[in-house]
């Protein structure tokens, strides 16, 4: 519309063809833009985009016509269609496109919601995941804590018994650990002094 309303201000000729070059530049990438958008564009919101390109097209026939009268050198009749008939369309595609819009922020917040909803459960998910490790970490923990003190209990109870002279006291471990290996030894140990006992 700028480069319309400069054109038929103008009284340079050449700057005339500058200005319809210009407007004729600017449909070009519109008509991309539109494309584009169309392309992007939900199936329910298509239908909108259409809408807009077919008054842009209107608009287009409107502006062509505006332009060559201007190029003939009729501004006001070129201003009485740029007053009349084109600013209806104009304020047509100004609605359309205003609704594009807002079409565009709402469906922009619902992305940003069901964004939000998936980060909440996503860190739902991780303190339920770190729980489940930390409670396996500790029951992981007891296990062997309570393996450990099994294994050097019946280990004390033979050095005990072997201690007061009772070397009859043997002692077994179902697990091969480090604490099979010292109850190994310990029980080594029991049957030499028995050994030598018995030499004695």
């Amino acid at each position: 519309i700028r480069n319309e309303r400069s054109m038929m201000l103008a009284n340079d000729p050449q700057l005339v063809r500058t200005f319809d070059e210009e407007t004729s530049k600017s449909f070009t990438q519109l008509e991309d833009l539109m494309t584009k958008g169309e392309e992007l564009a939900s199936d329910e919101v298509k239908p909108r985009w259409r809408a807009l390109k077919s008054s842009v097209e209107e608009y287009k026939k409107i502006d062509a016509q505006i332009r060559g009268l201007t190029r003939a050198g009729d501004k006001q009749a070129a201003t009485t269609i740029a007053f009349g008939e084109a600013r209806t369309v104009f304020l047509n595609i100004s609605k359309q496109s205003d609704e594009l819009v807002e079409l565009a922020q709402a469906g922009m917040k619902k992305v940003d919601e069901e964004t939000d909803d998936l980060n909440a459960e996503s860190r739902f998910l991780v303190i339920v995941f770190a729980i489940i490790a930390f409670l396996t970490a500790l029951a992981g923990g007891i296990w062997i804590s309570r393996l450990v003190t099994n294994g050097l209990g019946k280990i004390n109870e033979v050095v005990e018994a072997v201690t007061i002279g009772d070397l009859s006291k043997t002692v077994t471990v179902n697990s091969n650990d480090e604490i099979s290996d010292l109850v190994a030894t310990v029980t080594k140990a029991n049957k030499n002094l028995v050994a030598v006992s018995e030499l004695a």
